[in-house]
């Protein structure tokens, strides 16, 4: 493995740390065994990574890009001293289902008693 490698991300470059990492996984629901079947890395090399906790993780630049990327496509975005999903959109789109779905279920409501109404 390589030395320390400052993470070149969304244009500038970040340190990545051990924690941050485990904590990108933990995000995006992934295992260990699962990111490293994404990057094309094995288990072994995602724990070394992990195992850094606070520092900044050592690696290969290569190695370091292939997590990033898988992370990435995950919807995982580093920022500077944490993690976060890229898309704050879910929660919006899973209310707006719901509330779509409770709308629905009012007018079925509605227009079956209408009908019962009419008899």
């Amino acid at each position: 493995m390589g030395g320390p490698e400052l993470a070149h991300y969304g244009g500038k470059m970040m340190i990545i740390t051990g924690r941050q990492l485990r904590a990108a996984c933990a995000l995006a629901g992934l295992h260990q065994k699962t990111l490293a079947e994404l990057s094309g890395l094995s288990v072994q090399t995602i724990q070394h990574m992990e195992s850094f906790e606070d520092n900044m993780i050592g690696c290969k630049p290569l190695t370091l890009d292939k997590v990033m990327e898988a992370l990435r496509l995950s919807d995982v975005v580093f920022i500077e001293g944490g993690v976060q999903m890229a898309s704050t959109s879910r929660l919006p789109i899973r209310d707006s289902i719901q509330s779509q779905m409770m709308n629905a279920a009012a007018r079925s409501k509605s227009l079956a008693s209408s009908a019962v109404g009419k008899r």
